[in-house]
């Protein structure tokens, strides 16, 4: 639709095999100039009857994260709102992801680059009610943190990242207190050897919480691997 790539939503009916027609998420920006108007990488999830949908989204000469909530997620000429920091930092963000809870809040992380330093690092926000507040998941930046795999996990949002932090690409998982994440990563891929290379974290858990899948990619013998944890205490 338009001169840009646009993300959509197609609504399949029970038992549906084709979805009778989709709709754009925000199609407010199809007016602007071609690399403004473009959306990317679209993540979804739903939660209680509502429809969450977040992308990258470049109306504001750079990648921002962009997001809408709704039952009736459709809307064409609504702006969704900006979740990633209103500031005027350039920011180059990636790889959005949902994560969501029983008491009915949403928790959307993200990677980014800003102000062109060169260092990606994780951010988000979090949904409660129709309130988004902004959340910065790293607390200290020495290395690269990549590609988040946020979940809901005993009680708590865990989100798991490719960590750089000790000069070998690992995974680590970072939990969010009544005050942030107030730690860095803590080494949840259960492999001690060294080098190690790690990638593309994903992470999910039974409805309850109690136990759960990480999956990554693993290159340590030359090959790319899937690597997976099932049903134990991530990072014990």
């Amino acid at each position: 639709t338009g001169l840009a790539p646009e993300v959509r939503l197609a609504r399949y009916p029970a038992n549906a095999r084709t979805a009778p027609s989709s709709c754009a998420i925000d199609g407010s920006s199809r007016d602007l100039p071609r690399t403004r108007a473009s959306q990317y990488q679209p993540a979804l999830t739903s939660l209680n009857g509502l429809v969450a949908v977040a992308w990258l989204d470049g109306r504001n000469a750079d990648w921002e994260v962009h997001a809408r909530v709704s039952r009736s997620p459709c809307d064409e000429g609504t702006v969704a709102p900006r979740v990633s920091m209103t500031d005027d930092t350039e920011v180059l963000a990636g790889n959005p992801a949902w994560a969501t809870s029983p008491d009915g809040r949403l928790l959307l992380s993200w990677d980014e680059i800003r102000n062109r330093l060169g260092f990606h690092d994780v951010n988000g926000a979090q949904w409660q009610s129709g309130v988004w507040t902004p959340l910065q998941l790293s607390p200290t930046l020495t290395r690269p943190r990549y590609r988040p795999a946020p979940v809901f996990k005993d009680g708590v949002f865990q989100v798991y990242v490719q960590d750089l932090a000790s000069n070998r690409s690992t995974i680590g998982r970072m939990e969010l207190g009544a005050l942030g994440f107030p730690a860095d990563p803590v080494r949840a891929d259960g492999v001690q050897e060294a080098p190690v290379s790690l990638h593309h974290p994903r992470v999910a858990v039974r409805l309850a919480g109690a136990v759960g899948v990480l999956t990554y990619e693993d290159t340590r013998d030359g090959h790319r691997r899937i690597r997976g944890h099932a049903a134990f205490d991530f990072g014990q």
